[in-house]
């Protein structure tokens, strides 16, 4: 995986997939397939709306959203009658969708911009990437202009009245976009970039993190424990407040990320000749690295099999390259994602407030996710109400 990570070795531009570029970069050149110098400037310039401070000021931000989840898991948990069942992924699915919306570009998402944003995922999602009118992928195209438009409309506001969006991500890039020569278009397809990966990938994730403490009653009784220890903190709680406090949900989303396929593998390019493990990598050699397979080496892992967020606690998996869920090597230098830690800490405080407000009963079976990024059947839990 080292050699991999290694930008003299790999490059990404020409490795990804086209629908990829099309409905998630929209056409355009942004960090996640920039290469050398251009991808360093990139990465300098979105580092400046991820700092510990600005992260902070997210989570702030962030937490009218725990409010507003537990109100729908309890309006959804009353419907369904004493012996029904909630759907929980779509639940968290959309109520991450809006809140990464607030969060990045200041807007308060309403149903339309969810549509659109659900239409996008399923256009990325589909098989066939097919440009035809009444499919799914010409759907999702159709979904990422509208987004765009809503973008632009949020960018004017935010130059009209920027008092109004201090806190906002597109507020951060803002305020750099002279420094770095960005076009508007470009800081936009960036930001969209975040809300699709965060919301794509953390959502599961947090459904995953609920499923593998199911299947592990000891991590879930501490996981609870701390969550309810620090009950006060969950909707206040800053990045320094997850490290010192709440340690065993952060492990806990972190574990969720390694037992379960979201990101199975990564894609590249050979930049150069180079060799692993003995084998010779011809330049230009299409790449795939295993990520799941790394995530399940006995080499590297006790029993990988089992969900357990006490592992990191003892010192497993702390190898540079070890677990690699946001990417590698120096945040600065390498393909490594710049809103990793913002994911993981919202993840990890909404998390806390699941278990602090409902029980989820899951039935035998229900860790099992396919290898995909999406539970099965909007993963249908029994939930009851912990607190009054």
């Amino acid at each position: 995986m080292a050699a991999f990570y290694d930008s003299l070795n790999v490059k990404r531009h020409g490795s990804e997939l086209g629908k990829f570029r099309k409905l998630v970069l929209n056409d355009q050149e942004a960090v996640p397939t920039m290469d050398g110098d251009a991808h360093r400037t990139r990465k300098a310039y979105l580092l400046a709306a991820h700092t510990s401070e600005w992260i902070d000021g997210y989570l702030k931000e962030s937490a009218e959203f725990q409010e507003k989840l537990v109100v729908l898991i309890k309006e959804a948990a009353a419907g369904a009658g004493v012996e029904g069942k909630v759907a929980l992924f779509p639940i968290i699915l959309k109520t991450y969708i809006k809140m990464l919306a607030k969060v990045w570009f200041g807007l308060e998402a309403g149903d339309e911009y969810v549509a659109n944003f659900l239409a996008l995922s399923a256009g990325f999602q589909a098989p066939l990437p097919i440009d035809l009118p009444g499919t799914t992928y010409r759907a999702g195209i159709v979904a990422r202009d509208a987004l765009f438009a809503t973008y632009a409309d949020q960018l004017a506001k935010h130059r009209k009245n920027p008092d109004a969006y201090k806190h906002t991500a597109l507020s951060a890039l803002l305020a750099k976009q002279q420094e770095y020569e960005l076009s508007d278009l470009m800081m936009l397809t960036e930001l969209h970039h975040f809300v699709f990966a965060s919301s794509g990938l953390m959502a599961p994730v947090l459904c995953a993190a609920l499923m593998g403490l199911g299947t592990n009653p000891e991590a879930l009784a501490r996981a609870r424990a701390e969550a309810d220890a620090h009950a006060d903190l969950l909707s206040s709680a800053s990045t320094a407040d997850i490290g010192n406090q709440l340690p065993f949900l952060a492990w806990t989303i972190k574990e969720a990320t390694r037992k379960y396929a979201f990101i199975p593998i990564q894609l590249g390019l050979a930049n150069r000749e180079f060799e692993v493990d003995g084998y010779t990598i011809p330049s230009g050699t299409f790449l795939i690295a295993g990520l799941h397979a790394t995530d399940m080496d006995p080499a590297i892992w006790t029993a990988p099999e089992k969900f357990d967020p006490a592992r990191y606690e003892r010192g497993e998996g702390l190898g540079d390259f070890d677990h690699v869920p946001f990417g590698a090597g120096n945040k600065a230098q390498t393909h490594r994602c710049p809103g990793g830690p913002a994911a993981a800490s919202m993840s990890t405080v909404i998390l806390g407030r699941l278990l602090l407000e409902f029980d989820f009963g899951l039935e035998a079976g229900q860790d099992q996710v396919p290898k995909g990024p999406l539970p099965a059947n909007g993963l249908p839990v029994k939930i009851t109400s912990r607190r009054a």
